[in-house]
């Protein structure tokens, strides 16, 4: 089948197959947290032994990729593939938001409009626009712009808001949610700090806020490779998302989400399926970065010269 005419998973996987990808499991979320958590402790235990040392903020660094990387799971929870039990998706959903700083309800409505119209200049809440020039593209590697995307809404919703942008993929019946929602992750926050106060523990910044700051820029490295440079306006789902291939540590941090034409081709298979869905399509993929330089270098190139997002 010709490639412009792939706009869903039916016209290139037969129904059976499709239906078999699409199983779900407990046991695969519990074998991926365990070994994410893993992670996380060993470089937990660098960043204690580096305390004093020079190696402190690269350790530091390294701990904060895994935290970042919790966005992983948290994404596959907005989904609710990642468990079979449905419940288990939306409590982990939100406490790995919590963490992570990323409102759950909020996200889930906001991702799936990025789905409903990816690399829609109009519609995709989550477009990340290609940079004009080298400025714009170092910018949003800084990771100042995602910051700023967090908190103008947080704030907002604090106040009981919801913008005119917001009400076109929030349902009425969830919009008292996100204000509760943001109310509850500001009296987390204040309680960590408040403990911090008390007990005069510098713990939370070590190991959770100085390396989240640290490592975000990796991930603002890591989301821009899923799309940006891809074709806007453009409905063909092997076109817009671009899958990268990458070793298997990172794959396993991301839970398979560099695989992201293939999660966007068919948001319902679950993570733990995505490698067998790219052996099944792969033949119809134009375009596949070998790494996230890879990716980079097409979307430094277009920054560099200021071309248009595209083929």
């Amino acid at each position: 089948m010709a490639l412009e005419h792939i706009h869903q998973v039916k016209d290139i996987v037969q129904r059976k197959r499709l239906r078999a990808l699409m199983c779900r499991t407990d046991r695969h979320a519990w074998l991926y947290l365990l070994r994410h958590f893993s992670i996380i402790s060993i470089t937990g235990c660098l960043v204690y032994l580096s305390v004093g040392s020079i190696f402190l903020v690269p350790a530091m660094f390294l701990h904060g990729v895994g935290i970042v990387h919790l966005f992983s799971p948290q994404h596959e929870f907005t989904h609710r593939t990642a468990f079979r039990t449905r419940w288990l998706n939306d409590f982990f959903g939100w406490i790995f938001g919590a963490i992570i700083m990323l409102p759950n309800v909020y996200f889930r409505w906001e991702h799936t409009a990025h789905h409903s119209y990816t690399q829609n200049r109009l519609r995709d809440p989550e477009l990340i626009a290609q940079p004009k020039n080298l400025f714009g593209y170092f910018l949003y590697l800084s990771s100042l712009p995602y910051w700023w995307g967090f908190l103008k809404p947080f704030v907002i919703h604090l106040c009981g808001i919801i913008t005119r942008e917001e009400k076109l993929f929030l349902p009425h019946a969830e919009r008292w949610k996100v204000i509760v929602e943001a109310w509850a992750m500001l009296l987390i926050y204040i309680s960590i700090g408040a403990c911090m106060v008390i007990y005069n523990s510098t713990a939370p910044l070590y190991y959770w806020l100085f390396p989240r700051l640290l490592a975000e820029p990796y991930m603002r490295m890591v989301r821009m490779s899923e799309h940006v440079g891809r074709p806007v306006n453009n409905t063909n789902l092997l076109e817009n998302t671009r899958t990268t291939l990458v070793n298997p540590l990172l794959r396993w941090l991301a839970w398979n989400m560099p695989y992201h034409a293939e999660h966007h081709l068919s948001p319902s298979v679950p993570f733990h399926a995505l490698p067998a869905f790219y052996n099944e399509i792969k033949q119809h993929h134009k375009n596949i970065a070998h790494g996230y330089f890879d990716a980079h270098k097409d979307i430094f190139r277009r920054s560099l010269h200021g071309l248009e997002p595209g083929l």
